[in-house]
């Protein structure tokens, strides 16, 4: 096998690369290693991170002794950008595993980073808890949980309260909630975090049975889109009117904001981009990964066989 062959079928998560570190241990190898580590190839966040196969891959390379320090470098730094949350994602879930299999400065690490995600990126709390729940079981989420009902105890932004409640109760199942009862009697923390989380629940599902119908209008979905938030986008696209999709994928090509060609490209994952894919496949070149990926999910509203062979190739060059 080739080194180029060696390293697409590390992409692709084929044994035949672990055969390759066995057989041909090399610094180029190992630096192959390293950047499917701190960096996702996924394009959806229904792939699997693939991070047992990832952490094998480290340890036939010698890196995963030392390894927890250079994802916690590698995801601050990912944090600080948030322009790449399935990276994000892969760099949680290889320190929860890390922690599952003993490591004590990958759980330590984890422990140390719910302050910081609370104060500052909150809409990472689902990666976090999972990761936790991986590494120190019951007894993490409990000190989790504790800390960001302490926080919302402190916090007087009601309506942001309702969506961290959310966003934190719905990486736990009903069985981790039966067990946070008895703790919840003696600590405040958890008791808020409970009751908040099934007033959420409640509020949500109220929500699902009686849904409101959503603005697809020209003006309705650019206020989705200033909201910020990806979630909801691609419903409002695919219902939208021929000639409001035409009207934002003009204001696509001329938008000059990083987030914003992000939300606006989530517009067109479930309709075709009504100008053609040109101009999606030339966004595989940009220097926004998260772009990149967006771009790629609206390329496959597109059928023949050159749009994907030109998606496939801008998701498997290295350099993407």
């Amino acid at each position: 096998m080739t080194f180029d062959l060696f390293e697409q079928a590390l992409r692709w998560g084929l044994g035949r690369a672990l055969i390759y570190l066995c057989d041909h241990p090399s610094p180029e190898a190992r630096e192959s290693v390293l950047r499917a580590l701190l960096k996702s190839n996924r394009v959806d966040s229904q792939e699997e991170t693939g991070v047992v196969y990832l952490l094998e891959a480290a340890r036939l390379c010698g890196l995963q002794d030392d390894l927890t320090p250079v994802l916690m470098t590698a995801l601050h730094d990912e944090l600080a950008a948030d322009d790449d949350f399935l990276t994000i994602e892969q760099l949680f879930d290889l320190l929860g595993e890390l922690g599952k299999n003993g490591d004590r400065a990958a759980r330590q690490a984890l422990v140390d980073l719910v302050p910081v995600l609370i104060q500052h990126h909150w809409h990472h709390l689902p990666d976090l808890t999972a990761a936790i729940a991986a590494a120190l079981g019951e007894q993490g989420l409990k000190l989790l949980l504790s800390q960001v009902g302490a926080a919302l105890l402190r916090s007087q932004a009601a309506s942001d309260n309702d969506l961290l409640f959310f966003v934190a109760s719905r990486s736990l199942g009903e069985d981790t909630e039966t067990l946070l009862e008895s703790r919840a009697l003696e600590d405040p923390g958890i008791r808020l975090f409970l009751q908040g989380s099934r007033a959420a629940q409640t509020q949500w599902d109220s929500r699902d049975s009686n849904p409101v119908p959503l603005d697809v209008s020209y003006e309705g979905i650019w206020a989705k889109l200033n909201e910020g938030q990806f979630h909801g986008i691609s419903y409002r696209g695919e219902d939208a009117s021929e000639e409001t999709l035409l009207q934002l994928a003009r204001d696509l090509q001329q938008e000059t904001d990083l987030s914003r060609i992000a939300l606006l490209l989530c517009v067109f994952h479930l309709r075709p981009f009504p100008l053609g894919p040109d101009f999606l496949i030339s966004l595989l070149h940009h220097r926004s990964r998260q772009v990149k990926q967006h771009a790629l999910r609206a390329l496959t509203q597109f059928e023949g066989e050159a749009i994907h062979e030109l998606a496939l190739e801008g998701l498997l060059r290295p350099k993407y």
